[in-house]
């Protein structure tokens, strides 16, 4: 049964009971007893745990009736898998250790990625100033708005945006969220951090472990981050939980301009629960779907308009800072001077309340409003900069020498703390100053949480930051910034750290603090992109590992390295022809300095780059090897302990894993991958996880091991579905063919292949149009028709192939081979040319060896045939080609046959099943026709206690019978059902008794149909009755 079909047990937060979902009905489980019931009818369910986790339980039997119960969980294409129950019985209270069997855990020695730390003032939202004008009309359209997903407020900078909606939350009962924006969050995974760590305020108690669950899947390495949509899933499933959900506040949006956070949060918007909303807070018109949400009434807007103040609120605003009203002239010239912009009035305020008589005041803001359309004129926002310029002298310049020097000096810094502006201004008095600040009403903005954080209201820090620029000068501006940055890498916040050193152009800083932050596994790669993209060519020259790190953002954007699905070549293929000739000259500089430094591992750490590039520009796979087998003489060469050197590593190891399974040696490949998924520690690659298990299941599928093959890909096919990978779910859907067919599972293998091969024409893929041709002409020939399907391998052997693609190397051997094995069959092959003992390929070399043995065999030279075989056995051993050797065992023991060795030959035949009986194999046996069935035929009697062998033998024979047509002209009198059922056990070997058991009747029974199938088909014994109902196809 798929995965997609099987039951599903959860919990459920209404009935607080576990409920069963099968066959689309719901079945709540109220007790122990009941559950005990369904449990012992069910054999593979999925089980969904409070956490919104899946897991697949299955029961397995053993060998002397043992039972017992295992839970699996496939992640980034690794299966692990767990015991649960030791017995046959499974308790609920079992199931619930399940979570805490597949915890993560960091391998010894090899350190976590470092969890990048949140800054908990951008959770809260600026404390509210004493003196506001209650704006209930603008609050009543706010509440109107919590009818829609989005709520979006737009409106230029100072028109009060955050304050109104501070103001309205604090009065509505209503279960919030804040994070405040800045630019450093068009880093993608850093934005859903500050998202997710909010959302936890709007998630019930029973739900906050979800949430947590959700924010440690962010603190993963890119590569190894499943898609977006997959982690935000279980959060928006949360969020629809009774007793969570909310309103969202994100303020600042428009300072977000990366294409990815737009793309996800749209996605997040499109599925928010009808009790989750948004409202974003920008100056600009975010790049969202906003036309699709207004067509589906999901959005609502304010715009500037909404939010300018009126004469009223103007006067009410006043009235509160100034002991007197104002004339009506008075305020119709405020009015066309501010416009109702929140912040000229705030700032001008400050300025009218020195004055303490109407007529004084009056006289200011006839200067005011006649001086500033003319103080700057030609620029564009002439309110704008006249405010500013306004602010500057008339406010900052009436407060005392201290504070004018610390409101300049701390101007630079986006948030700030007393430690903070203690370190930046080299005093002890930031505490005490930010106090006089806050009670001087100077636009210092206290934040909620902890350790007592403010921010400058923007167009304060922005007037004062072009003052501080003006009178302390470039250097001492500089010096303010790096002790900053210093104070933010003592804390640990490297990105603030590297902002504030590039701010002070101290380039040396900051690539000294980048490669600190790829030593930690900082996990902002958008963040690192900005600032590699700027930096100056000479200074990179002296930092090999920045050259490859921007080599690697040149050739493999980080765009592409998070896209939510699959990447297709023509996207790889987008890098310039001047961008891939900057990269290899960054390698190629990196590469000296190494080599100079005798850091070799890191030039390992460059060709692996390199072949990875070679890969995706669709070089000749050669030039891959070529490539991977440089990097593995510097890596094996040398040992490193750097985590961040494991991930090279584990792609040349795999890549040279592909190039032993061409040549044949899956020693040596599975070796390889063996150590390449040992490099996979955290931080892993996992669409490097994914390639390799595909390659472990081409190893497993070489050997015959077609049930780890067969776990191994399915397994793979979910993943393929989730990324929208087209030609891995092709590959898959051909190896899973490939054990179909092996199984003897022909209806399985024809929709197998014809799907892959409708999903290669559509694409296409030529590669893999052949392997689906091929499987399909396999089932043919499968199916008795045998010319046919010579036909077409003739054909696909005529097309000319292209066996240097890791696709692809397979092809070309296969479709040799069974052309000759058809053509020999069909008395069309009479020489064949030695194999080639010089060939690189052992692969190669050992089919020229079998294909000749078999023209031997068929010839009648049985001892040549039997040198041959015997010589080819102990290298396919020592290469664990396991699937050749049970081959050559099966031809060993059709050439002693011949030779009348029938001891010796059923000898190989026993071995070659015990082999394969675990595994299932059957057309190994049904290929060789006719004289192998005889063989197993004559070694049934001897296995009739065995267990294993005995019904392993029927199983091939009964396959091989149904694959033959039948005619029941020969028979005397046609035969009943029963009669015929039993004469197919009969002709299988069965002894009365297991006849009996499998139907369900009595020995005398069977002893009656026997003695009646001997009258029909004119036959006197068993071996005779056999031989009749063999040729009729029974």
């Amino acid at each position: 049964m798929s995965r997609a079909n099987l039951p599903l047990l959860r919990f459920s937060s209404h009935t607080n009971e576990y409920e069963l979902v099968q066959n689309h009905e719901l079945q709540v489980i109220t007790s122990s007893i009941e559950w005990n019931n369904i449990s012992s009818s069910l054999s593979s369910f999925l089980f969904e745990d409070r956490n919104g986790a899946q897991y697949t339980i299955r029961k397995e039997h053993f060998q002397h009736g043992d039972t017992r119960w295992y839970a699996y969980r496939t992640l980034h294409g690794r299966t692990q898998k767990r015991s649960l129950s030791q017995t046959s019985m499974l308790s609920r209270d079992q199931l619930e250790t399940v979570s805490a069997l597949f915890s993560p855990t960091t391998r010894p020695g090899h350190p976590a990625p470092e969890a990048s730390l949140l800054l908990e003032t951008k959770l809260h939202p600026p404390l509210l100033p004493a003196s506001l004008i209650e704006r209930t009309h603008l609050h009543a359209q706010l509440d109107t708005c919590l009818t829609h997903k989005l709520v979006l407020l737009q409106a230029p900078a100072g028109f009060g945006k955050t304050t109104l909606v501070n103001q309205w939350l604090a009065t509505r009962p209503i279960s919030r969220a804040w994070v405040s924006l800045d630019e450093r969050d068009n880093d993608l995974l850093r934005f859903w951090r500050y998202i997710i760590a909010a959302c936890q305020q709007l998630l019930s108690p029973e739900q906050q472990p979800i949430g947590q669950a959700v924010q440690a899947q962010l603190q993963r390495s890119p590569a190894d981050l499943p898609t977006l949509d997959t982690v935000l899933t279980p959060l928006l499933n949360a969020l629809a939980a009774p007793s969570s959900g909310g309103l969202l506040v994100l303020d600042d949006y428009h300072v977000i301009n990366e294409p990815l956070v737009h793309e996800t949060l749209a996605f997040f918007v499109d599925y928010l629960p009808e009790s989750t909303h948004i409202l974003l807070l920008s100056r600009t018109e975010p790049e969202l779907p906003l036309l699709l949400w207004r067509a589906r009434g999901e959005l609502s807007e304010l715009r500037g308009a909404d939010l300018r103040f009126s004469r009223a609120e103007m006067s009410d605003f006043l009235r509160k800072i100034l002991p007197f009203s104002l004339s009506d002239d008075l305020l119709k010239r405020l009015e066309s001077t501010i416009e109702g912009w929140a912040a000229g009035l705030r700032l001008l305020s400050l300025t009218l309340a020195r004055w303490r008589t109407a007529e004084a005041i009056e006289q200011a803001v006839y200067a005011s409003s006649t001086r500033a359309p003319g103080m700057l004129a030609g620029e564009a926002d002439t309110l704008h900069h006249s405010l500013l310029d306004y602010f500057a002298s008339e406010i900052l310049a009436t407060q005392p020498e201290p504070i004018q020097l610390f409101l300049l000096q701390t101007s630079i810094l986006d948030r700030l703390c007393a430690p903070l502006c203690n370190a930046v201004t080299e005093s002890e008095q930031g505490a005490d100053l930010l106090e006089t600040i806050d009670r001087a009403g100077l636009f210092l903005d206290e934040l909620e949480g902890p350790g007592r954080w403010y921010r400058y209201h923007a167009l304060f820090a922005e007037a004062m930051r072009r003052e501080a620029a003006r009178r302390l000068g470039e250097t001492a501006l500089q010096a303010l910034l790096l002790r900053a940055s210093e104070w933010y890498e003592r804390e640990a916040y490297l990105t603030e750290a590297i902002d504030a050193a590039w701010l002070a152009s101290d380039l040396e800083r900051v690539a000294t603090l980048i490669e600190q932050a790829n030593r930690r596994n900082y996990n902002e790669p958008h963040t690192i992109q900005r600032w590699l993209h700027h930096f100056p060519e000479n200074l990179l020259q002296a930092h090999p590992l920045l050259c490859l790190l921007l080599a690697t953002e040149l050739c493999f954007p980080i765009q592409l390295r998070l896209a939510q699905k699959a990447v297709s070549r023509d996207e790889l293929l987008q890098a310039t022809e001047q961008d891939r000739a900057r990269s290899e000259a960054l390698l190629q500089r990196a590469e000296k300095i190494w080599r100079d430094m005798g850091q070799f591992p890191w030039i390992g750490a460059i060709y692996a780059h390199r072949a990875l590039h070679a890969l995706t520009l669709n070089e000749p796979f050669s030039l891959v090897i070529q490539h991977a087998k440089q990097a593995l003489h510097y890596f094996q060469g040398f040992e490193t302990t750097d985590p961040r050197l494991f991930m090279y590593r584990a792609s040349v190891q795999h890549f040279y894993s592909i190039e032993q399974i061409r040549l044949g040696a899956i020693d040596e490949a599975q070796r390889l991958l063996t150590l390449a998924q040992k490099d996979l520690v955290p931080p892993e690659n996992r669409f490097l996880a994914t390639d390799i298990q595909l390659m472990q299941g081409r190893c497993a599928l070489l050997q015959g091991k077609l049930h780890e093959a067969h776990n191994l890909f399915h397994d793979l096919l979910s993943v393929s579905e989730d990324i929208s990978d087209a030609e891995m779910h092709i590959d898959i859907l051909l190896n899973l063919a490939s054990i179909a067919f092996e199984r003897n599972e022909l209806d399985a293998t024809e929709r197998l292949a014809s799907e892959a091969l409708q999903m290669a024409q559509t694409n296409p893929i030529q590669a893999f149009i052949d392997r689906a041709k091929l499987a399909l002409a396999l089932v043919q020939y499968a199916r008795g028709e045998m010319q046919a399907a010579l036909a077409h391998l003739e054909a696909l052997q005529a097309v000319p192939q292209q066996d240097e693609s890791p696709n692809h190397f397979q092809l070309p051997l296969l479709v040799h081979e069974w052309v000759q094995r058809l053509r020999l069959a069909s008395g069309k092959l009479h020489a064949l040319p030695e194999p080639d003992k010089t060939s690189p390929s052992f692969a190669l070399y050992l089919r020229d060896g079998i294909l000749l043995g078999r023209l031997w065999l068929a010839q009648g030279r049985y001892q040549e045939a039997i040198r041959q075989f015997t010589t080819l056995l102990p290298e396919a051993c020592k290469h664990l080609q396991l699937y050749r050797v049970a081959e050559l065992r099966l031809l060993l023991a059709l050439a002693y046959n011949a030779c009348k060795q029938e001891q010796q030959a059923l000898e190989r035949l026993r071995q070659t099943l015990l082999q394969t009986a675990h595994e299932g194999c059957i057309r190994l046996y049904l290929n060789e026709g006719a004289p192998l069935l005889h063989l197993l035929r004559v070694i049934l009697p001897s296995v009739q206690h065995d267990a294993i062998l005995r019904p392993y033998i029927q199983r091939i024979l009964e396959a091989a019978h149904s694959g033959e047509k039948r005619t029941d002209s020969q028979l005397l009198e046609p035969l009943s059902l029963q009669e015929e059922r039993v004469l197919r056990l009969l002709a299988a070997g069965w002894n009365n008794q297991d006849i009996a058991d499998e139907m369900i009747i009595s020995v005398n029974t069977v002893k009656y149909h026997i003695k009646r199938l001997y009258q029909k088909l004119g036959v006197s014994n068993r071996t005779q009755a056999g031989e009749v109902a063999h040729r009729l196809g029974l």
